[in-house]
């Protein structure tokens, strides 16, 4: 699965969970920031949690639209306006944002990865990427050339006329 495909169903799932913010918050009319922000760590973050590791190749725009959408959750929370500024929103909420706990998770599992005794761990963090070889262009003798490589025997005056052509047609 590529990572594009991966991000969308994850941001799929996270946006169906964050819903139940939502009915949490309609249902319940004094509902308190604190529940609502409980409620998104224990229900609708551990998803991106989850998906940390394989979250690092992403694009930026890719990263952009994973903000978006935690701001967008974190905006119902403290029921906030749509153009409430960004970095104040993390500040209310007290949260940090949702891409500095990737990279603590990130590098957490790069930690773990190499502590652990497993050999194919360790290779794999300690090889250098093997460089993929390709096979080198391989020269390809004309019809007229390979006439003459397969029959010997052709007539004198044929083989006058195949050595008279220009080389782009041989």
């Amino acid at each position: 699965m590529n990572p594009h495909k991966d991000l969308a169903i994850t941001l799929d799932k996270v946006r169906k969970r964050a819903n139940l913010i939502s009915l949490i918050n309609g249902t319940i009319q004094s509902c308190n920031t604190e529940t609502l922000l409980h409620t998104y760590k224990t229900f609708v973050r551990p998803l991106i949690d989850y998906r940390a590791v394989s979250l690092t190749n992403i694009s930026d725009s890719q990263l952009e639209v994973l903000l978006a959408t935690e701001r967008g959750i974190l905006r119902k929370i403290a029921r906030l306006g749509r153009f409430f500024p960004s970095q104040d929103l993390y500040n209310i909420v007290d949260i940090p944002p949702i891409t500095d706990r990737i990279v603590t998770l990130q590098t957490k599992f790069v930690k773990r990865a190499i502590q652990t005794n497993n050999p194919i761990t360790t290779r794999t963090l300690t090889q250098p990427p093997r460089r993929i070889t390709t096979k080198p262009k391989q020269k390809v003798t004309f019809p007229p050339a390979r006439l003459l490589s397969i029959t010997p025997d052709l007539p004198d005056d044929f083989i006058d006329h195949l050595n008279s052509l220009p080389n782009s047609i041989r």
